[in-house]
């Protein structure tokens, strides 16, 4: 009696009931879609390329990683708003949604400012830093170059759609509106695929532009994607309280922007300097030659696929965490729900991985390369596969963690283990050891352990769990009540000079 008790205590604590599930699927679902659809069509994109050559191929690997970089910049404000909004949304505070939003938007436009003409008018000393001579060489480096210069030429235009598509897509997530970013992404990825097929390949009439297609093609699908949030946004109104209004002015209380910036810069630091000492990483990587580069991209395009998964679960996490603190749940509450959605992802991950490694044998035969890169990737691919639910536990912490607001914490012990312990040590390998790309990814990898260790110390010590913009909201009707008061008193003040003003004249007479 007392272990079947004891056993019904921890399913309780570490489960929950069908409407739970239910809830969550809601918000997973259609993140991992669009996730699915969207790495699904990148898997597509990079087929087709790795058709055409293995200098091509490696000439967008390159310049993805450059992309890539970008794109973490985008989240990492965007995420940082999106703290804000997960629990605003929360507490039904539509107003505080709306100065988010508009802080994410002047965001996005200083983003673009600064990203496009960097982008472009360093396209090839950015290439250049991921060529190296030393190690084997798999093709012609000069080729290699001229490839991505070309490729980034042309993508470096799909940034503002990008951005601002980001913007939008978040506000909707954090309102638990996750249906409509995934249709957007799934018609962005239909254009992106058709015009791919069209236009690297030269069908239907079209000439045969290789590279460059791959690359009119996202630009294009991007700003479809955008075109698509907007006209929703605009028909839908009604739906979206938060958005009414958004455009009529852009002043936003000075104590709420402090309070973005205060825990959204920690938050977008740690997604550049993340994604910039990833881009590192796999620059230690290519100093093993060209070879090394075909299968870490081989590799990275069918684990991106397989970690679409979870990375919804990441994003649902941060959401669903997000407004119950926001609703002024108590921390029993949080914790139970957050257990409850830690099990999930780590056991929905472990599936994930199992799948991955049947199918890693195969999938590099997909490429027109050598033996050499897809035994390489093959054996990349069975690490990440092994490694998938320790870096699905991972993620859902961060993104626990991360919904408290807590973003100096993440950011040191996300960021910073990056770019201060993952990036010297593989340069410290690639320089000083014989070890093959392999060997060094596999090593680089493990460390994931150490990292989930502190964040489970981080996630028990319950100091996250913060309603933020709760005690914004307090601070801000303090102010109110203050000036109110302010007001009050000067005008019995003025009242009180003018009756004494009025007493006094008649004295006079």
């Amino acid at each position: 009696m007392t272990s079947a008790i004891s056993k019904n205590r921890f399913l309780s604590k570490f489960f929950g009931d069908k409407a739970f599930y239910k809830s969550v699927i809601k918000v997973v679902l259609p993140i991992f879609i669009q996730n699915l659809i969207t790495t699904f069509v990148g898997l597509l994109d990079n087929v087709m390329i790795g058709s055409l050559g293995t200098e091509e191929m490696s000439g967008v690997a390159i310049s993805n990683q450059v992309v890539f970089t970008f794109n973490l910049l985008v989240f990492g404000f965007v995420s940082g708003v999106g703290i804000f909004l997960a629990q605003y949304y929360g507490k039904k505070d539509y107003e505080g949604m709306k100065n988010a939003f508009r802080f994410s938007l002047l965001c996005g436009l200083a983003v673009t400012a600064l990203s496009v003409p960097l982008v472009f008018f360093l396209r090839g000393d950015l290439t250049k830093l991921f060529l190296s001579a030393s190690g084997s060489v798999e093709g012609d480096p000069l080729k290699v170059l001229a490839f991505g210069k070309d490729y980034l030429k042309i993508i470096v235009i799909s940034f503002p759609a990008f951005i601002f598509s980001q913007v939008i897509a978040n506000a909707l997530s954090s309102a638990k509106k996750t249906s409509i970013p995934m249709i957007s992404g799934i018609i962005a990825v239909a254009v992106n695929l058709i015009l791919n097929y069209i236009l690297i390949f030269g069908k239907l009439g079209a000439p045969k532009l290789g590279i460059v297609g791959a690359a009119i093609a996202t630009v294009v699908a991007r700003y479809v994607e955008l075109i698509f949030l907007i006209i929703w946004v605009l028909c839908n109104k009604k739906k979206c309280p938060y958005f009414q209004g958004i455009f009529k002015n852009f002043r936003i209380p000075q104590k709420e922007a402090f309070a973005i910036i205060k825990k959204g810069t920690p938050l977008m630091l740690n997604e550049f300097l993340w994604g910039l000492g990833t881009t590192m990483i796999v620059w230690c990587y290519s100093m093993r030659g060209l070879a090394a580069i075909a299968a870490v991209n081989i590799a990275n395009t069918l684990g991106n696929f397989f970690n679409s998964g979870m990375l919804a679960f990441g994003n649902a996490v941060g959401i669903i965490v997000g407004n119950v603190l926001g609703s002024g749940a108590s921390e029993k509450e949080v914790m139970d729900v957050d257990i409850k959605l830690l099990t999930f992802a780590t056991l929905f991950c472990t599936d994930l991985g199992a799948l991955l490694a049947a199918v890693s044998k195969f999938f590099p035969l997909i490429y027109n390369t050598t033996d050499l890169v897809r035994d390489m990737a093959t054996r990349i691919l069975f690490i990440i596969a092994g490694f998938m639910p320790l870096s699905a536990l991972f993620n859902a912490v961060y993104f626990t963690i991360r919904a408290g607001g807590k973003t100096v914490v993440t950011f040191l012990f996300d960021s910073t283990f990056n770019c201060a312990i993952y990036f010297p040590l593989a340069l410290c390998l690639v320089k000083f050891t014989t070890l093959d790309v392999v060997l060094v990814f596999l090593i680089i990898t493990s460390l994931d352990i150490i990292k989930t260790g502190i964040g489970f110390i981080l996630l028990k010590t319950g100091k996250w769990r913060v309603s933020f913009v709760k005690n914004l909201s307090q601070i801000q009707n303090e102010s109110e009540k203050t000036t109110e008061y302010t007001a009050t008193t000067q005008e019995e003040t003025t009242k009180e000079e003018r009756e004494n003003l009025g007493e006094n004249n008649a004295v006079e007479e």
